[in-house]
């Protein structure tokens, strides 16, 4: 069971309902459920006039030949509601009758009188054997008249279950949609006969990675279709290779799940850690899952195995997904891109990427068409140039969420090693960049290449462009401390140091290095590029190197195969010699000078046009261009 975080939306409206979900007893039936025994339960729906059309799914894995004798509806008003059926089918279908889509079920259908509030028993005209493909269950009503009691009438338990919440209505959503990752599970319970009592089911991940000579951790979900519920189990897991089917590896286990312990209410499911064996050889394998015995039982249900495929590599590669943000700091709602970077560099300060394209500011040197995503708006963000996102929110609507869409992607497995280093020359005018990528097997008609970016950080100055507009100003509700200059600020921001900002790739100058269409196993395959940083400008002519103790690389590994995605990435911070002249373009108030020169040495009394060479009196030697 996974909790349900963000319950909002722009066309529904939530109220707690203030009542914990009860587990309905019958001394003869078993009751099946997608909600948890005693979850908190809210309310919601269109505040409109309206037919609604709501369905949860059973899956025929757990039920097959198990019988559906009744189905108690939530109903918690009947003010001003009509036409309460309850319904079963095969497939979510719609009809249209009389120039409207209406709810067209394919298995049965049957009117329910509405005569009392609160759970509404309704027991099948006919009742229905469960297939191995499992069945919908649903029921449908009209709201004839909005009022206070009815503008919310549908109970849902905010949890996330898969097959937990299905919705029609006529005028706010005209097609069948699956809304359980978004809004929760459906309070409908389902009354079964037939039901044995040590049943259970077992599913795991469709696919994982890992290395040699580690036992990889695997977490599987249980699920109760037993009247005995779940207190423990017993399974065994079996290794074997993909090309020959030999066993490799096996292993039994028990598991004893404590307080979590799953009751007798059918459709319960925990999630519970397992293992596979460490394997020695490189390669692909198969791994079945098998639950064997429920309460030291055998386990009756013939959906008690789940097979997973391991690809176990030497090495196995660290994906780091790059989240590449554009902004203005004319765009009143940039900070939460700003505020998204510097709250992930501090929770993730070594392996977190991030690239921030700036646009009509003192920080532009591309233009939009220019940059590697479409960008329709700002601010706007992609997670490795594949998925759109919101670099603050990730995909939550109200509150920080973009730690949890970029950890996703970092799962994700990622096709090469990726390492890379970068260097100042003598004189600090260039720097020069390496990278190493690895890829533990062989690829064919591949078509990778290496772009490198040039970042820096505490890029700052005055005026104009560097004043970030800000439409957060009051708002109190961003519950990050990074968020604080900006809801305790005005309008406009002064004084910021911008992170993370983009001063220069390869793809733009043509200098992408293209790896071999034929890939070898565990080669190391070297890529170089360089920088010139007099060439290192905004599009007013203005450098963009303002001190080179903060100025960075990332080599991208991308994928032309895949329209362009960044299949890998790593950064580097630029090694600099710090007894050498600085080659940097900054302003003189940035350091404490202790005597001015030019180019052939001569004291000055004062900065003049041109080159200028600054002695701080720490005793470096800081070069600073004049304009």
């Amino acid at each position: 069971m996974k909790k349900l975080h963000g319950l909002t939306c722009l066309l529904f409206a939530f109220l707690l309902a203030g009542v914990a979900l009860p587990a309905a007893a019958d001394d003869e039936l078993a009751t099946y459920t997608k909600a948890t025994d005693g979850a908190d339960t809210l309310m919601f729906g269109t505040k409109k006039k309206e037919n609604y059309n709501v369905a949860i799914h059973l899956d025929g894995k757990g039920l097959e030949g198990t019988t559906i004798q009744k189905v108690r509806v939530p109903m918690r008003t009947i003010s001003n509601i009509e036409n309460l059926k309850v319904w079963l089918s095969k497939e979510l279908n719609t009809t249209t009758e009389g120039g409207k889509k209406v709810n067209d079920p394919d298995i049965s259908s049957q009117d329910v009188a509405l005569d009392s509030e609160g759970w509404l028993d309704v027991t099948l005209t006919t009742p229905y054997t469960i297939t191995a493909d499992g069945v919908y269950v649903g029921y449908s009503f009209d709201i004839s008249k909005v009022d206070d009691k009815n503008s919310l009438p549908v109970e849902v338990a905010g949890e996330v279950h898969s097959g937990g919440l299905y919705l029609f209505t006529s005028r706010t959503y005209r097609k069948w949609m699956d809304l359980s990752a978004t809004y929760g599970t459906s309070t409908l319970q389902v009354m079964l006969s037939g039901v044995l009592p040590y049943s259970a089911t077992l599913s795991t991940p469709a696919s994982l990675p890992t290395e040699i000579n580690r036992e990889t951790p695997v977490t599987f979900t249980i699920a109760n279709y037993g009247s005995s519920g779940v207190k423990d189990f017993d399974y065994t897991v079996t290794v074997t290779s993909a090309t020959t089917n030999e066993v490799v590896a096996s292993a039994e286990k028990h598991i004893d799940l404590g307080a979590a312990a799953l009751a007798s209410t059918l459709g319960l499911t925990t999630t519970v850690e397992g293992a596979v064996p460490a394997l020695t050889v490189p390669g692909q394998y198969n791994v079945a899952f098998k639950l064997t015995k429920v309460n030291g039982e055998p386990n009756v249900n013939e959906s008690a195995t789940s097979t997973l495929a391991l690809e176990v590599y030497k090495i196995l590669p660290k994906h780091r997904a790059v989240l590449e943000e554009y902004t203005g700091t004319w765009c009143g709602y940039c900070p939460r891109g700003f505020v998204g970077l510097e709250v992930m560099n501090r929770l993730y300060p070594d392996d977190f990427i991030g690239i921030s394209y700036h646009n009509g500011d003192a920080m532009t040197f591309m233009d939009v068409k220019e940059f590697p995503n479409t960008v329709g708006g700002f601010p706007a963000a992609y997670l490795d140039r594949t998925a759109a996102t919101d670099a603050y929110y990730g995909a939550s609507n109200s509150k920080f969420g973009i730690d949890k869409a970029w950890l996703q992607y970092c799962d994700l497995l990622a096709p090469a090693n990726v390492d890379v280093t970068a260097a100042l020359n003598s004189d600090n005018s260039k720097v020069s960049a390496t990278a190493n990528v690895v890829f533990p097997f062989a690829h064919e008609a591949s078509n990778y290449k290496v772009e490198f970016v040039l970042l820096s950080d505490s890029l700052h100055g005055e005026g104009s462009g560097w004043n970030q507009s800000n439409y957060y100003a009051g708002n109190s509700k961003q519950e990050q401390p990074e968020f604080d200059v900006f809801t305790s600020g005005k309008s406009y921001v002064s004084g910021l140091r911008f992170n993370d900002v983009i001063i220069a790739t390869t793809r733009l100058t043509g200098n992408d290095v293209a790896l071999p269409a034929t890939i070898e196993a565990e080669k190391t395959y070297t890529v170089n590029a360089e920088f010139n940083l007099s060439d290192v400008v905004n599009n007013q002519g203005v450098s963009l190197v303002q001190d080179i103790r903060n100025l960075r690389v990332v080599a991208l590994l991308v994928d032309d195969n895949n329209k362009g995605a960044i299949a890998n990435a790593n950064k580097t911070k630029v090694a600099y010699n710090p007894t050498g002249i600085e080659s940097h373009k900054q302003a003189a108030t940035d350091a404490t000078p202790v005597a001015v020169y030019d180019l052939s040495g001569r004291k000055l009394d004062s900065l003049h046009k041109g080159i200028n060479l600054i002695k701080q009196a720490d005793g470096r030697m800081v070069k600073v261009v004049k304009r």
